[in-house]
């Protein structure tokens, strides 16, 4: 995981940076059984606000355009 840049960390009111039930979010499950969750809140332009949970604490990140791209055109489903 990559970020583009650090934006909060901690966070008690998640809706304020766009985060709601519903929205995107890619769950990455590796070989030893643990799971990562990325969840997508605020979009502007090439790229959007991001948030994992690391260490039990919610951070908050500017997701990088070239994989915020890669999720839209690869792994959301098509609105038909």
């Amino acid at each position: 995981l990559s970020a583009q840049g650090w934006f909060a960390r901690g966070i008690t009111d998640p809706s304020r940076y766009g985060f709601r039930t519903g929205n995107l979010s890619v769950t990455v499950t590796l070989k030893d059984g643990r799971s990562f969750t990325l969840d997508f809140g605020l979009q502007g332009g090439q790229t959007a606000l991001a948030a994992v949970t690391l260490d039990g604490e919610r951070w908050v990140f500017v997701c990088p355009p070239n994989l915020y791209w890669f999720i839209k055109t690869y792994l959301m489903p098509s609105v038909q």
